[in-house]
């Protein structure tokens, strides 16, 4: 399967393995041929930086473009859904979140909870399209930085930082920051579409206008 391609991986054992492959690699990884997904690679201390991030970015833009053009939503963009091999990242496992029951996950403890769910699921709205740029930068600052955006010790802290606070970019290089701002837009209609997204990473676009810079995820004590 190409990279970036949006695949099955019901067939293939040991997917979280830690023999992990490159993010953007050819040829055999130093680690093995298995893949592993993004989570579980920044779990065993891995940061992707520079040219990886830019080509992770890439492939999971260019995968969520080519099921949108046929009107489908992934609706589970998110670092364990994102699988890292020898032959490049790939996305897999359509998600089934919709309402805020399933957009808040258990990150640990029983009073962490994160999500890679937008805005417009904790008021009610369905996951749609949209949802699916939001993850995507979502993941590139999980990416960049080995922290999930929006993790908070309770739901309801999480939905007051999805639904008011920007995450801070800085760990992200200058050339992604506007696009993955624009991706993290509050509002569904502001975000760019994956394809535009795809033409921005590859140089066929003009820059993408961001929001203004976040200001910090702090909620509570």
């Amino acid at each position: 399967m190409a990279a970036g391609a949006i695949g099955d991986d019901s067939r293939r054992p040991g997917t979280d393995h830690p023999d992990a492959g490159g993010v953007g690699g050819s040829g055999p990884s130093p680690l093995g041929a298995r893949e592993v997904s993004l989570r579980a690679a920044v779990a065993g201390g891995r940061v992707v930086t520079g040219d990886e991030l830019l080509r992770l970015g890439t492939a999971i833009a260019a995968a969520l473009a080519e099921v949108h053009d046929a009107g489908v939503a992934h609706r589970g963009v998110k670092p364990d859904n994102v699988l890292l091999g020898p032959d490049g990242p790939r996305v897999v496992g359509p998600g089934t979140a919709r309402t805020l029951e399933t957009a808040v996950t258990a990150a640990g403890p029983a009073t962490d909870v994160r999500t890679y769910m937008p805005p417009e699921v904790f008021t009610g709205r369905r996951a749609g399209i949209p949802a699916d740029v939001f993850g995507w930068g979502c993941v590139m600052v999980f990416a960049a930085t080995g922290e999930d955006p929006f993790r908070a010790g309770s739901a309801g802290c999480l939905m007051h930082l999805v639904l008011s606070v920007d995450p801070g970019l800085g760990a992200l290089p200058a050339t992604l920051r506007d696009l993955v701002a624009a991706a993290l837009a509050k509002q569904p209609q502001a975000r760019p579409t994956a394809r535009q997204l795809l033409a921005a990473l590859t140089g066929d676009a003009p820059a993408v206008t961001a929001r203004p810079p976040g200001r910090g995820l702090r909620c509570g004590p």
